[in-house]
């Protein structure tokens, strides 16, 4: 979903929208922790030892922890 929310607004180019993607898993992801959920597709269910897929990223962010504070 967001390759194609991406190429709907870089206007169907798909060098610009596979930038946006780049940028948004390597700058915004990068500072949280990325929990991906796997699945199975009917069309690779029979074709390989492994048949789990990524359906989808959920980023959480992380809670900046104070190693110091006594409280």
């Amino acid at each position: 979903m967001l390759y194609l929310n991406c190429l709907r607004s870089a206007q169907g180019d798909r060098n610009i929208a596979l930038q946006k993607v780049r940028e948004k898993y390597w700058d915004s992801f990068n500072r949280k922790d990325l929990h991906f959920f796997l699945g199975t597709t009917l069309a690779f269910q029979d074709i390989g030892p492994n048949p789990f897929t990524i359906v989808g990223v959920f980023p959480i962010p992380h809670k900046p922890v104070d190693l110091f504070d006594r409280s």
